[in-house]
């Protein structure tokens, strides 16, 4: 018998070490431009790398305020190819969004966390992701997949996606049924950020365990602790 029914996975700094260099994840960052003209050059799109720059100063930082949450890649790009008059299409453009998100990298992925995964998966406890991110899920699931991750994850609720971000309930509630778990179920949270993660996680009723990479100690907030993704597997199985 197992403490929980289902646990949930915050992403960046629960899954993937911020720290993590060679290359950093803001060098990943800072190359976003030249993957997007490699990868519209794949459709034999000839993009002058000044006007994308341009393009981005220009819509980025209007389009997150403007849509909030729901603030993707995919539709920033959209909107890049709407205003230059790029002859690209809807589906083509997905693609595109994959390129520009950027790869996330095995090194990137904490120690142990894929054993950590597949005990849990072989126990049968189901597992979940929930994520605040301008990736869309399907871009998520291609990175994900890329480091191996994606193969443990049953469900996945991605802010961008569903218009809502944590700390607020309702993104919790989005994966409660997205998993199809009763109100009875128990289920966990594991993040690394005490007000977006575990706090939202505990204001939903949930119980939430933090990975004490981004802050030291939840100062009793969280239900558990822990410094390297093993620790925690005596706390789910109780």
């Amino acid at each position: 018998m197992y403490r929980y029914d289902a646990v949930f996975f915050d992403s960046g700094g629960t899954l993937f070490d911020p720290s993590a260099r060679n290359p950093s994840m803001q060098e990943v960052i800072d190359q976003r431009i030249d993957r997007l003209v490699a990868a519209l050059g794949v459709f034999g799109i000839d993009a002058e790398p000044s006007r994308l720059e341009q393009a981005h100063e220009t819509l980025y930082e209007p389009m997150e305020r403007e849509l909030g949450p729901r603030f993707s890649y995919y539709l920033f790009l959209l909107r890049v190819v709407d205003q230059l008059g790029l002859p690209l299409s809807a589906e083509q453009t997905a693609i595109v969004t994959v390129a520009y998100a950027g790869p996330r990298y095995r090194h990137w992925v904490f120690p142990d966390t894929h054993k950590l995964l597949a005990q849990l998966t072989d126990a049968g406890i189901r597992l979940g992701l929930i994520a605040n991110t301008a990736w869309p899920g399907f871009a998520m699931h291609t990175a994900l997949a890329g480091v191996g991750l994606a193969r443990y994850f049953d469900f996945m609720v991605i802010s961008c996606d569903e218009g809502v971000a944590k700390p607020d309930p309702a993104i919790f509630r989005v994966a409660r049924r997205r998993a199809g778990l009763t109100d009875t179920a128990r289920v966990l949270y594991v993040g690394d950020d005490i007000e977006k993660d575990i706090r939202g996680a505990k204001d939903a009723g949930w119980d939430a365990a933090l990975r004490r990479s981004s802050a030291p100690t939840s100062e009793g907030l969280a239900d558990f602790e822990f410094d390297h993704s093993l620790e925690v597997l005596p706390f789910i199985f109780g």
